[in-house]
């Protein structure tokens, strides 16, 4: 575009521009607006909360590896962080035998912060990923932003592993999308793509 002459031509949507993750890309030079959202915006683009798996596997090295596939979880947990608007909605729930809050759902004003608190997250219990999905759907359920999003990051076969495509499914319905990410050489491939299949999301 700039060398060359050729045209370029973004449209919007909820995959394009900030929401899109096209902030700080490459892209977003070639524009000729910024992605950065103006404050005196009222209704975020995005609300996103990250679940992430915390159970004692999670420690285990990729094959190929020296890296724990909790330290592979988290670091691609911050890389995703990172791309978001100051005014996007960001929550971070960690869950092993029960679930917890790292970071509560809110504007993503401390983007160095959330990523640290992601960045320490450390295995330890067992599996039970259904009361950490049902904890990020209440919270975007209560707020208002025009993208509602859920990122599941786990490595293993979950207690109540036969709810999590019903809950995923509620999720959907209330505009709530639910993407999955399976991490490490035992993860439950055909749980986790069943799950984002059912809440409208992507399986990777």
């Amino acid at each position: 575009v700039s060398e060359l002459g050729g045209g370029l031509v973004m449209v919007g949507g909820p995959d394009s521009f900030g929401a899109g993750g096209w902030r700080g890309q490459p892209l977003e030079a070639a524009l000729p607006v910024k992605l950065d959202l103006p404050e005196r915006m009222v209704i975020p683009a995005v609300a996103l909360v990250i679940v992430m798996d915390c159970s004692g596997s999670m420690g285990l090295r990729v094959s190929g590896s020296v890296r724990s596939q909790q330290d592979v979880a988290n670091e691609g947990a911050a890389i995703a962080l990172r791309s978001l608007d100051k005014s996007d909605l960001v929550g971070v729930i960690q869950f092993d035998s029960n679930a917890d809050e790292v970071v509560p759902l809110g504007k993503h004003t401390d983007p160095d912060k959330t990523e640290r608190l992601t960045r320490a997250i450390y295995p330890r219990g067992g599996t039970n990923m259904p009361p950490a999905l049902e904890m990020a759907h209440a919270q975007l359920k209560a707020v208002e932003a025009k993208v509602k999003h859920v990122v599941v990051l786990s490595d293993g076969v979950s207690m109540g592993r036969n709810r999590l495509s019903g809950i995923a499914e509620k999720m959907a319905t209330d505009g709530i999308k639910l993407s999955a990410i399976s991490v490490g050489d035992m993860a439950d491939n055909e749980g986790m793509e069943a799950m984002a299949r059912a809440g409208g999301g992507t399986y990777f």
